[in-house]
Formats: C-alpha cells, structure tokens, sequence
C-alpha cells in the first residue's frame, strides 16, 4: 500500500496525459537556492522517516538529482546536501550509487567541489566529509 505513495505537487487533470511533477522536481537549478536546500530537507526527512520499501521505490528518481548536487556553486544549498541530504542518503539507501555512474558524473564534480571547499560551505563539509566517506563506495573503482 504504501510502495505506491505518489509525491505529486501538481495532479494531473483527468483529461491531460502529462507527466506529473514530483516534489523532489524543486531541486532544478530553475528553483532558488532556499527552495532547493528547503527540498533537499524534506528529503533527508523522507529517507529518513519513511519506511524502507517507500523509500526505496522512489530511490531511482530521487538519487541522481540528490548526488548531481555536489557541483552546484550555492553555498545554502551545500550545507544542507553535506550536513543532511547526503549521508542520509549513502546510508539509508546504499544502492543509490547504482543510478549515478561515480567515475564520469559524481568524482569530478566531487573534486572541483572539495577544491572550492564546497563553493562558500567549508565548515559544513569539513564536519560530514569523513561521515560521506564512510558510506561512498570508492573502494568500488579500483580492483585490488
């Protein structure tokens, strides 16, 4: 019962085939940046606080948008993505790393972002960065 929750902002009429808008669809880089850290909290929430099954069944939708965040230059945006968003994610659902390829799309913008100390959010990565470690599956990238 609870797999098939809908998180729709905006319901489609009953006569209108359109693809509905979902309410991780305000991390766009078309929303500000409050808006964007405001949704990237109630993520962390619903990771957090749903069960396991609903989480998951929103995993493929919600993972690359949450992880694509870790280049994006707004300082209010990377102190919500390092202090909640992203270790709830790696922790909560370890298969998200599944639906980003690491070495093309998330290791460079993970780089550039550690180079620019989180884009104006030093403190927030300086305090989570060794937590995200522990959940980034790295170790992946290299046979041993």
């Amino acid at each position: 019962m609870l797999q098939n929750l809908e998180l729709v902002v905006d319901p489609e009429p009953a006569g209108k085939k359109s693809k509905p808008k979902y309410i991780w669809n305000f991390l766009q880089p078309s929303f500000r940046g409050r808006v964007r850290g405001a949704c990237l909290q109630f993520l962390a929430s619903f990771i957090n606080k749903m069960p396991s099954e609903v989480a998951k069944a929103h995993t493929p939708q919600i993972s690359p948008l949450v992880l694509a965040l870790v280049g994006d230059s707004n300082s209010i945006l990377q102190t919500t993505f390092w202090r909640e968003a992203l270790f709830t994610l790696g922790k909560n659902q370890p298969e998200c790393w599944t639906y980003v390829n690491l070495k093309k799309d998330f290791l460079p913008k993970l780089n550039k972002c550690l180079k620019e100390a989180a884009f104006g959010a030093p403190v927030a990565l300086y305090q989570n960065f060794v937590k995200f470690v522990s959940v980034c599956p790295i170790y992946q990238l290299k046979d041993f």
